[in-house]
């Protein structure tokens, strides 16, 4: 990703696995796009690294960004970066609210991966989406209520996985009985980047499927 002033960033490009489908990734331009932030993308073969890249980043994690000359990696990082190099509009989330929605995508991972329908993996996750349910319902409709937040574009994407792995690899949905979870997941059109339908459902099963089957080989925390 290349900013105004200016930001690069190098992405993954492979066939079974883009890093632009990460929600790590696309918390990062959401981020951007929400800042109305222009910016340079170059996608990377993971596959693949070559060597100018690994002396960017020898562990070869994405996404990395330079920023004033300087190569910028994890999400958090960046992220926090942009925001203090750029901001306005403001996205930060006040602390005690930061949290808010924060042992969901763990949770969905541990049940994406169960294969014991009985080991409490599912109740596990229901738990965190009714607890979350609730929250919005009291205090949305964003986690920082009218203003949406890095805690927004944190989480949305990964609400969204786990909707689309869910959905094809567990046959499960999201149940009605949360309906302010559904909402937000639906957030529309003042917020045109929290549709996450462009992440490309087919890349999330994608991705979910090497978690399923070669776990070692997903960075999702990068």
């Amino acid at each position: 990703m290349m900013l105004n002033r200016p930001l690069k960033s190098y992405m993954t490009k492979n066939l079974r696995y883009k890093s632009t489908y990460c929600p790590f990734t696309q918390r990062v331009l959401l981020t951007l796009e929400e800042k109305h932030l222009p910016y340079g993308l170059k996608l990377v073969d993971l596959g693949n690294k070559p060597a100018w890249f690994l002396s960017i980043s020898p562990e070869g994690k994405v996404p990395v960004a330079k920023v004033d000359d300087k190569w910028i990696a994890d999400s958090d990082v960046i992220t926090q970066t942009v925001e203090e190099k750029f901001p306005d509009p403001s996205l930060v989330t006040p602390p005690k609210k930061a949290s808010v929605g924060s042992k969901i995508f763990s949770t969905y991972i541990g049940f994406l991966k169960s294969k014991d329908a009985n080991d409490g993996t599912e109740k596990a996750l229901l738990n965190e989406l009714s607890a979350f349910n609730d929250y919005i319902k009291e205090n949305g409709p964003f986690i920082n209520r009218k203003d949406i937040s890095a805690a927004d574009l944190s989480l949305g994407p990964k609400l969204y996985h786990m909707e689309i792995a869910l959905g094809h690899y567990k046959k499960w949905s999201v149940s009605d009985s949360l309906p302010h979870l559904k909402i937000y997941m639906k957030i529309g059109p003042d917020h045109q980047t929290l549709y996450w339908s462009a992440t490309w459902p087919k890349e999330v099963e994608q991705l979910a499927r090497q978690l399923l089957y070669n776990p070692c080989k997903v960075r999702y925390l990068i």
